[in-house]
C-alpha cells in the first residue's frame, strides 16, 4: 500500500528568516505560488532558531495570519527520540525537496516556474512576488493583524489629529557596527527631506512617531518631532499592531525597514502617500530596484549624514 503524499511533498513551503517584516515577505511570496499552483502553502520556522553570534534572536512572528496546521515547528530539530522522528516524517520535503533558493537581492523571475513541493528560501523583498495576490493579501493581513486595547486607543487618539504622518525610526540592533555599515543608519537629514517632499505635494500634518528605541528617535529629530506624538505600544501588544497603525495614517515616511515597508505597502494604495530611502542599505552593491512601489516618493538617505 502507497503511502499518502506529504502537505509538503504536494505543497509550497517557505524557509522564515528574520523578524516581522522579513516574514511577511516570505509569507506573500510563497502565497502566491501557492494561488497559481492550488497547492497548500506551509512554513518552516526551523531556521528561526538558528543564529549566529551577535545575531538578533527572531521568533515566529506570524502566528496570527497562519494557521498552526500549516507550520512546521522547528522545534524538531532539539526534540528528542520519537517526538523528532514524527516531526521529521511530517516535513520530508524539507530533506529532500526541491529547494528554490533566490539569487540576487532583486526580483527573482525563476520563481514563476517552481511546482508543488519545492522548499522556498530568501528575502522576497519585493511586491512583485505577490503581485497576482496584492489585494486579497492586504485585505486578510489587515483583517487578522491582532486587536489590543492599546492599538483601539492610540487609533481613537490618531482620528482626533486629523491630517497626520506617521514615521518610523529604526533603532535597536542597526546601531551595532556590523549592522550599520550594511543597513546604514539614518539621520535627521532624511527625514527633513522626506517631511519636506511630502510638503511639496501639500501633505501636512503632526508627526506620529514610531520606533523601537522612541526617546532617542526623538531626540534625533529634534525640531522634526516638535509636537509629536509618540506611539509606544504597550508589553501586551503584537508588533504587527503598530505595522496597522502607520498603514492607517494618510502618509508614511519609512525607515530602511522591512517593518515598516509594509506598512506603507498596507497602506489604501490610492490614497496613502509614502515616502522612503534611496539608497535602502548602505551596502552599495545590490540592486534595489524592485524594492521599491514605483509610487513612492524615492528621498536621498544621505547615511553619511546620520
Amino acid at each position: 500500500m502507497t503511502a499518502p503524499a506529504s502537505p509538503a511533498s504536494q505543497g509550497v513551503t517557505v524557509r522564515l528568516a528574520g523578524g516581522l517584516g522579513n516574514q511577511l515577505f516570505q509569507y506573500a511570496a510563497a502565497r502566491e505560488v501557492a494561488a497559481r499552483l492550488d497547492c497548500p502553502m506551509l512554513v518552516d520556522t526551523s531556521g528561526l532558531a538558528r543564529v549566529g553570534p551577535g545575531d538578533t534572536p527572531r521568533e515566529f512572528a506570524l502566528g496570527w495570519l497562519v494557521d498552526a496546521a500549516h507550520v512546521l515547528d522547528g522545534g524538531s530539530a532539539h526534540a528528542p527520540g520519537r517526538l523528532r522522528a514524527a516531526l521529521e516524517r511530517r516535513v520530508p520535503a524539507l530533506a529532500r525537496g526541491q529547494v528554490f533558493q533566490q539569487q540576487g537581492f532583486g526580483y527573482d523571475a525563476r520563481i514563476a516556474d517552481v511546482q508543488r513541493g519545492v522548499v522556498l528560501a530568501g528575502y522576497f523583498q519585493s511586491a512583485r512576488y505577490f503581485a497576482q495576490v496584492e489585494h486579497e493579501l492586504r485585505a486578510d493581513i489587515l483583517a487578522r493583524i491582532p486587536r489590543s486595547a492599546w492599538r483601539t486607543e492610540a487609533e481613537a487618539q490618531l482620528q482626533g489629529l486629523g491630517s497626520w504622518i506617521a514615521v518610523h525610526v529604526r533603532r535597536g540592533d542597526y546601531l551595532l557596527a556590523r549592522n550599520t555599515a550594511y543597513h546604514g543608519l539614518l539621520g535627521r537629514p532624511y527625514y527633513a527631506r522626506a517631511l519636506a517632499a511630502l510638503a511639496e505635494r501639500g501633505v501636512t500634518g503632526t508627526v506620529a512617531l514610531f520606533s523601537d528605541d522612541p526617546a532617542a528617535a526623538r531626540e534625533m529629530l529634534g525640531d522634526l518631532a516638535a509636537g509629536a506624538i509618540v506611539l509606544e505600544p504597550a508589553s501586551s501588544a503584537n508588533a504587527a499592531e503598530s505595522i496597522a497603525l502607520m498603514a492607517g495614517a494618510p502618509a508614511v515616511v519609512t525607515a530602511n525597514s522591512s517593518f515598516s515597508w509594509w506598512a506603507g505597502w498596507l497602506g489604501d494604495p490610492a490614497s496613502t502617500v509614502v515616502a522612503c530611502p534611496t539608497p535602502w542599505l548602505h551596502e552599495a552593491r545590490l540592486d534595489e530596484r524592485d524594492l521599491r512601489p514605483p509610487a513612492w516618493i524615492v528621498v536621498d538617505a544621505g547615511f553619511d549624514e546620520a
